[in-house]
């Protein structure tokens, strides 16, 4: 694909193919807010009302070939609520709620309507896809190759890879599933430019 826009938020980054440092001024700050999305969901069960759980955010930078740790928790509410409280770097957060989006990064806070953003609405569509098991999906609407293959611990993995080179955005996408429940409970996002940031929901 030329590229996934995919949907997380995480400390750091967005999750695209297409299009994932500080939110609010520029798109790196977009990025922040649907990789929160991505992490919160990606320990919700397809049957689950209400979730919460510590995760990590781990990000490689190939440059300095250093990682960033982050850690907090997550907390879903069915249908369309979702928050990201970070205890590390504490007092930062991302709030999901419906159509709206508000982030408190290093002091800085944005709030984002979803609607007025096609662009950060496409990346919300396909992160529901991958939280959901609908990986086939993703990739079709994101013109990307998907392989999956069962691992050890009653895992599956799945990938999913940008059949395209681009300037920025994901060169590909892992995705764990619990094959018992569907749960997705890690997430490993490669940037084109080197950069990797995996998300880790604990029990």
């Amino acid at each position: 694909m030329t590229s996934i826009p995919f949907c997380g938020i995480c400390h750091c980054h967005i999750l695209s193919l297409n299009s994932p440092a500080r939110i609010i001024s520029n798109h790196l700050g977009m990025k922040k807010i649907v990789i929160v999305a991505a992490v919160l969901l990606s320990g919700l069960c397809a049957f689950a009302q209400s979730f919460e759980r510590p995760f990590v955010e781990t990000r490689h930078n190939p440059v300095t070939n250093k990682d960033k740790i982050c850690r907090g928790t997550a907390t879903y509410t069915a249908p369309d609520q979702f928050a990201l409280v970070y205890s590390d770097p504490e007092g930062e957060y991302v709030v999901i709620d419906g159509n709206t989006v508000r982030v408190d990064m290093a002091g800085q806070i944005a709030t984002i309507d979803t609607r007025k953003n096609n662009f950060m609405g496409g990346m919300m569509e396909t992160l529901m896809d991958c939280i959901a098991g609908r990986y086939e999906d993703a990739a079709r609407r994101n013109n990307a190759d998907v392989s999956v293959s069962d691992i050890k611990g009653g895992i599956r993995k799945v990938v999913l890879t940008a059949r395209k080179a681009a300037v920025r955005g994901y060169s590909s996408i892992d995705l764990l599933y619990s094959k018992s429940d569907n749960f997705l409970t890690e997430m490993v996002l490669r940037e084109f430019t080197g950069v990797q940031t995996t998300y880790k929901l604990l029990d």
